[in-house]
Order: structure tokens, then C-alpha cells, then sequence
């Protein structure tokens, strides 16, 4: 169905699979071999370097459209994750993809993965409006006093997500989520690459102790010794005797199992703990790129 973006009518297909020029496709090659990054390596991350390249060079604003309706979700996620407040990332949202928009015609330079450069413009916004705080990470701490979803089990693993500091919670979103390396991380963090994975190492530990504290609250006679064991099968401490024991629970018991799975790879229970974007943020964000409803 075709689109009039205030650009001229064009369908979603175009936008999405109009050729680059060749001096665009000279340029797009340069900057993806120039890069470093082990995420930046998908066709559409590729795709995603030469809009965004069109774009801030000659200021094509028909390039913005498959950009926006590829991450706005994503960048929607990560401003949930920063402020842990759904009011504040809508502004955070609006006000990251305002300033895209209104970009100086500056190149993306050697850097190679575009949605790394849309997150740190979200992160630099949501530091900006107030990023919620962490807390102490002791035994005693209450994890029911955090404003994210905390039905269930699962819900106990966003809880204590809440309670890493901002940058420890960007990092673990980063890399349990978005499946960003060191390289990508360390961009949208402002870190060294070292120091990004040993932040991420800590930050996992500390999400799994705080996970699984929560767990062993909310856990059954039954399952108690079970999930006291779970630290140690993941840091793959545990005997042969004690890890058969695990095991043969897991099998007979769907609950810890299904508990062990999110605190062992959080990223899929954490993504949906995130509500979706509000329908006027949405329509907000097509009115920035002069997009009709239902675009």
C-alpha cells in the first residue's frame, strides 16, 4: 500500500529496499570494514549503516522511516531499563529520536553498528531526564519494592534486575538482550572494552545472587534444597553427587526448571517484563518522520 510521507508516495518496500548510490555503497564498505564490533556483522545491520549514512550525509529523511520502525521498540526496551519508569522513557524516546532527526549532517564515522549509535543517544537522553538508582545488593534487601512486574517467579528475576546500579543494568540489557559484545557495550557506556567485560561478568553475578535470594523466599520445602544449589551449578561448583541431585529434580519438577532457565540466560524473562510503547509516544514518533497512522 503506498505511503505519502510528505517526501512523495513510496511504499514500505521501497523504503526498505531502495538501492544505495554507488559512491553510498563505497562509503557503507569503507565503515564496515573499518569496524570492530562482532554484532555488527547481519545484513540488516548493514542495511541499517547505509540509511542512517544517507541520512545524516544528505539529509534524506525517507531513510529515517525504516530505521524508526525497525528500533523504536528496542530503543522503547533500553529507556524502560535506564529509568525504570515508564513516563520518563517516554520522553526519553521522543527526545532520542527528536535529536536523530534533527541531526547536524555529521557522518557516522567508523563506527559500524548503527543501533549501538541510536542506544547511546538514549542512554546520554535517559541520563539525562533520571536514571532510577540501584540499591546495596545485601541479603536483607526488599526486592518487592521495585516498579517493575514481579508476577512470579520470573517476575522475582526483573525485580532484582531493579536493584543493579544504572550502569551495571545497561550493561546486563546490553549484552543478555540486545546481544551486544564487549565492543558494542563499551560504545554505548562510554567505557574501555576491559573494564565493559568485567562490568558485565560482576553484574550478571550480582544478578543471579539477587534472583535467586528471591526465589528461595517465594520457594516450597520441596524446592528449597534445589534452588540452594543453583549459584553453585552455574558457577560449576558443585560435586557429582550434588549436581545429580539437581538434575534429577529439574526433571520431575517444570517450576525450577523454568527458574533456572531465566536466571541462567535472563534475556528473553527480562525483554518481557517491558510493557509496549504507548500508542501516543507511536504516533508521536510518526509525526516526527511526517509518517501516516498506521505506517
Amino acid at each position: 500500500m503506498p505511503k505519502d510521507t510528505g517526501m512523495g508516495t513510496t511504499t514500505d518496500a521501497e523504503l526498505d529496499e531502495e538501492p544505495l548510490d554507488r559512491d553510498e555503497m563505497i562509503l557503507v564498505d569503507r565503515l564496515w570494514r573499518s569496524g570492530t564490533s562482532a554484532t555488527a556483522v547481519s545484513p540488516s545491520t548493514r542495511r541499517d549503516l547505509g540509511l542512517l549514512q544517507r541520512f545524516l550525509s544528505l539529509d534524506d529523511r525517507k531513510a529515517v522511516v525504516p530505521l524508526l520502525r525497525r528500533h523504536r521498540v528496542a530503543t522503547w526496551r533500553l529507556a524502560c531499563a535506564i529509568t525504570l519508569d515508564v513516563d520518563t522513557a517516554e520522553i526519553v524516546v521522543e527526545e532520542a529520536w527528536r535529536e536523530v532527526l534533527e541531526g547536524d549532517g555529521a557522518p557516522i564515522g567508523t563506527w559500524s553498528n548503527p543501533r549501538a549509535w541510536l542506544f547511546d543517544i538514549v542512554r546520554r537522553h535517559g541520563l539525562e531526564q533520571g536514571a532510577a538508582p540501584g540499591v546495596e545488593l545485601d541479603l536483607d534487601a526488599d526486592i518487592s519494592m521495585f516498579p517493575l512486574d514481579q508476577a512470579g517467579d520470573i517476575g522475582l528475576l526483573a525485580a532484582s534486575f531493579s536493584l543493579l546500579d544504572e550502569v551495571a543494568r545497561t550493561a546486563v540489557w546490553l549484552h543478555a538482550v540486545e546481544g551486544f559484545d564487549d565492543v558494542d557495550t563499551a560504545f554505548v557506556l562510554g567505557l574501555k572494552r576491559l573494564e565493559t567485560h568485567d562490568l558485565i561478568d560482576g553484574a550478571m553475578g550480582d544478578l543471579r545472587v539477587a534472583a535467586v535470594r528471591g526465589q528461595l523466599l517465594a520457594a516450597t520445602d520441596r524446592c528449597r534444597p534445589a534452588l540452594e544449589t543453583f549459584l553453585g551449578y552455574l558457577d560449576d561448583d558443585l560435586d557429582a553427587d550434588d549436581e545429580q541431585e539437581l538434575l534429577l529434580h529439574l526433571s520431575r519438577c517444570r517450576r525450577c526448571a523454568t527458574r533456572l532457565d531465566a536466571v541462567e540466560a535472563p534475556g528473553l524473562s527480562l525483554v518481557d517484563r517491558v510493557l509496549a510503547p504507548p500508542e501516543q509516544l507511536t504516533q508521536r514518533l510518526r509525526q516526527l518522520v511526517a509518517l501516516p497512522a498506521g505506517a
